[in-house]
C-alpha cells in the first residue's frame, strides 16, 4: 500500500511497491526485510531501498512517518543507512501535515505493541536528523538514545 502521502522524489530513494519487490530486496541484501511484507500491504509499513555513494540500505518507514530502521547488506550500518534514516525521517515529517494524530508519538513500547520488533538499543529515529549531512556513528547512537532516555 502506498503512504498517504506522495513519495519521495529522491535520487536513490526507492519505495517496494510490491511483495515481489521486498523479496528480491531481501535476497539481495542478505536480510528479512521480505519478512515486513504483510505489513507493508496492510499499511502499518512503507519499505524502500535506497542507494547512496556507492552504499546501499533498506528502510522501514512506521505508518506515521517514523523511520523504524535502516539497514544495509546482511543488516550492517553504512553511509546509505544513517543517509536515508535522515532523509525518510525528513520525508516522514509530512505525515504531520497530512493529520496523522500519531506522528512524533511513537516510542519502543509503541512500535513493540504494533507488532515491530526492535533490536535491543534500538529507538525509533528522532525527528531532528537534517538530510543535508551525514552523521557519525557517535552522533547517531547519541540521537537515538536522546530520542527515548
Amino acid at each position: 500500500m502506498k503512504p498517504p502521502i506522495p513519495l519521495p522524489e529522491i535520487e536513490g530513494v526507492r519505495f517496494l511497491a510490491t511483495v515481489a519487490d521486498a523479496v528480491s530486496e531481501g535476497e539481495q541484501m542478505e536480510h528479512c526485510i521480505a519478512s515486513y511484507s504483510e505489513s507493508a500491504v496492510e499499511g502499518r509499513c512503507y519499505l524502500f531501498h535506497v542507494e547512496y555513494q556507492g552504499e546501499n540500505a533498506s528502510v522501514e518507514v512506521s505508518s506515521s512517518g517514523k523511520v523504524i530502521q535502516a539497514r544495509g547488506p546482511r543488516n550492517c550500518y553504512n553511509k546509505a543507512t544513517r543517509w536515508a534514516a535522515q532523509i525518510l525521517g525528513q520525508w516522514g515529517r509530512g505525515f504531520r501535515e497530512h493529520g496523522d494524530d500519531n506522528w512524533g508519538g511513537e516510542t519502543v513500547r509503541d512500535c513493540q505493541q504494533a507488532g515491530v520488533q526492535l533490536p535491543p538499543g534500538e529507538f525509533p529515529l528522532p525527528q531532528h536528523f537534517a538530510p543535508d549531512r551525514i552523521i557519525d556513528d557517535e552522533e547517531f547512537i547519541r540521537a537515538l538514545a536522546d530520542c527515548n532516555p
